[in-house]
């Protein structure tokens, strides 16, 4: 979510820029307001998923290969496929913030 996040964050900091363009603190508080709130929930998940995505021992590298495994199959991938949009963090790819 971080490259998409830069991206729809500097669309909006140009739609406040070109709305506001006699009081740039202005935009730039409007900017910070409308963002913070999905920047700290996409910093937490990033957090949360530190040890999902930077095993910490070999161990922890061996059963997050058995993990991803696991979702590779076509039982399950097909599930994700289908379901996959019920879950919160996949639905979190669906805000607009412009």
């Amino acid at each position: 979510m971080g490259a998409t996040s830069g991206m729809a964050a500097a669309n909006l900091l140009g739609l406040r820029l070109r709305g506001r363009s006699d009081d740039v603190a202005s935009a730039l508080d409007g900017w910070e307001e409308t963002l913070r709130p999905y920047i700290t929930k996409y910093q937490k998940m990033g957090r949360d998923g530190l040890d999902f995505f930077t095993p910490a021992s070999p161990a922890a590298v061996r059963a997050q290969s058995r993990r991803m495994a696991r979702m590779r199959a076509p039982i399950v991938s097909a599930m994700f496929s289908r379901f996959g949009g019920l879950l919160p963090q996949m639905r979190q790819r669906e805000v607009h913030l412009v």
